[in-house]
């Protein structure tokens, strides 16, 4: 088993305030206190969720999930990030399972690279593996 608090969660958010409470406090169930959002200017009642949440989180400063998704990882010291979308469609019950299988089979990003590991379909989320320099 891994260390979870080698793990952080980012999220990309834009406008998910039906969805983004559930997916926070579904990591936060299994066991991860690395929760960093990552918000896109929402103009729902997102950020109100996000500072009731117990979680970091910041206001991206270009527009654009690609833009969040630099300016999240450019915060995170972790070896290990799940990057998963704020909108409930992924299954975060595999959390666990991606990243003992990323560790498993050696999936370890060479020279500094991030490495992303897609999952199959029937693991629905993204892992990316960031390499800490030594």
């Amino acid at each position: 088993m891994f260390n979870k608090e080698d793990v952080t969660i980012l999220i990309p958010v834009l406008n998910e305030e039906n969805t983004i409470g559930n997916v926070i406090q579904s990591f936060k169930k299994m066991g991860y206190s690395n929760i960093l959002v990552v918000d896109g200017n929402s103009t729902d009642g997102t950020q109100n969720i996000l500072e009731n949440s117990n979680v970091s989180w910041f206001t991206q400063t270009a527009k654009g999930k690609g833009n969040a998704v630099i300016e999240g990882f450019s915060r995170i010291n972790t070896p290990y990030t799940i990057l998963i979308d704020a909108d409930g469609t992924n299954n975060v019950l595999q959390a666990d399972n991606l990243i003992e299988k990323m560790i498993k089979e050696n999936f370890l990003p060479l020279l500094g690279f991030e490495f992303v590991f897609k999952a199959s379909a029937n693991l629905s989320a993204s892992i990316l593996a960031k390499q800490l320099p030594s």
